[in-house]
């Protein structure tokens, strides 16, 4: 029933099937959420991105982060050659109200998992900015050098939800070109995002942690501990 409704004509019921498939992070599904992607109705096609992402499929990448750019133009070489048919509209903040309505009656039921401070700064801000909000929260488990140049470029946002979003995911890398980002988000006129940047600065600016290796005792250390006893 979810595959015939998933050709419909109405772009709204292929949206709601279309989540529900993601919803139900079912293996079974995934096909199917990958020729979504490729729906004319941009609501269907980010929903789907967000599915297989929850499933670790990394399928969608390119429209999150033709979502999280906004209007902002993305690198060439973040997202591949050949975006999606729909790249303008996912550009569009219009559109993006229009998905943001759309996704908050979706993004945050069922076994989805993001946490309490995503949901807040989903709803504070306009409807254009839950998306946005929502994928670099999702994009937050890629940790590859194309996505942390997205957080990168994102702390020029003109949105302060993005800035903010991208200045805490930031925290999870290291490097100069990241500290030196947060350190110039210092400077931002919003002060949610300052905090966030100096929280995430020092997170960037501690060394990964590495678990110490036991010490092997030699046969003389082990010998003369059992003299002692």
């Amino acid at each position: 029933m979810l595959r015939d409704t998933a050709q419909d004509s109405d772009r709204y019921l292929r949206f709601a099937v279309v989540s529900a498939m993601g919803a139900s992070k079912a293996q079974v599904f995934i096909p199917d959420l990958k020729a979504a992607l490729k729906d004319n109705a941009p609501e269907v096609s980010f929903a789907a991105a967000v599915g297989l992402w929850k499933m670790n499929d990394r399928s969608g990448e390119s429209i999150l982060y033709a979502v999280l750019a906004g209007d902002r133009k993305v690198k060439q070489g973040a997202v591949g050659s050949g975006l999606h048919q729909a790249d303008q509209d996912l550009h569009s903040p219009s559109k993006l109200a229009e998905i943001g309505a759309e996704q908050g009656a979706y993004a945050l039921l069922g076994p989805v998992g993001f946490g309490v401070d995503a949901f807040r700064m989903m709803h504070k801000g306009n409807n254009g900015n839950s998306p946005r909000v929502l994928t670099a929260t999702l994009l937050a488990d890629d940790k590859s050098e194309a996505t942390m140049q997205q957080f990168v470029d994102a702390l020029d946002d003109r949105d302060s939800f993005v800035r903010t979003a991208a200045a805490r995911q930031l925290g999870e890398y290291r490097g100069k070109q990241v500290t030196d980002a947060l350190q110039g988000a210092f400077d931002d006129p919003k002060p949610v995002v300052r905090l966030m940047a100096a929280a995430s600065y020092i997170r960037a600016s501690q060394p990964v942690a590495t678990r110490e290796k036991p010490r092997h005792r030699t046969a003389a250390a082990t010998k003369n501990s059992s003299h002692e006893r």
